[in-house]
């Protein structure tokens, strides 16, 4: 035997709310209702069942909702660091290879001044027909 709790609703079809299996006599309320067997589900995949109640017929059903994913877990404090060291390391290796492209092109840089310093200096000696 089955205890049933709906509910609390003006509305003819309402979610059963609880269901207690040979409760005490303290654990009835105002609304609930006993029943000596319950439907089967034939839940499709990724929903679960609602056991419903439809008042006027005094029929039970069951309504299918979709599974929300499972929340994410939650890792550890030690899991949490060994994380976070993983990303330093691997953006501390970035960082090197940036600072390493940095250090290139600054160097190309002053190589292209020292160059363009020389040519304007070549083109000012040739403008003014002098040796410098």
């Amino acid at each position: 035997m089955f205890y049933l709790i709906p509910r609390e609703t003006e509305e003819n079809i309402v979610a059963i709310q609880i269901i207690i299996n040979d409760p005490y006599p303290e654990q009835e309320v105002e609304g609930g209702f006993y029943v000596t067997e319950l439907p089967t589900a034939n839940t499709p995949e990724g929903m679960y069942p609602v056991l419903m109640y439809k008042k006027d017929t005094q029929e039970l059903f069951y309504n299918y909702e979709i599974n929300t994913l499972p929340p994410e877990p939650i890792l550890s404090f030690y899991d949490q660091l060994a994380e976070l060291s993983v990303k330093l390391e691997e953006a501390d290796a970035s960082n090197l290879l940036a600072l390493d492209a940095l250090a290139s092109t600054f160097e190309l840089t002053l190589e292209l001044q020292d160059k363009a310093s020389t040519l304007q200096t070549e083109i000012e000696t040739l403008k003014n027909g002098t040796v410098a």
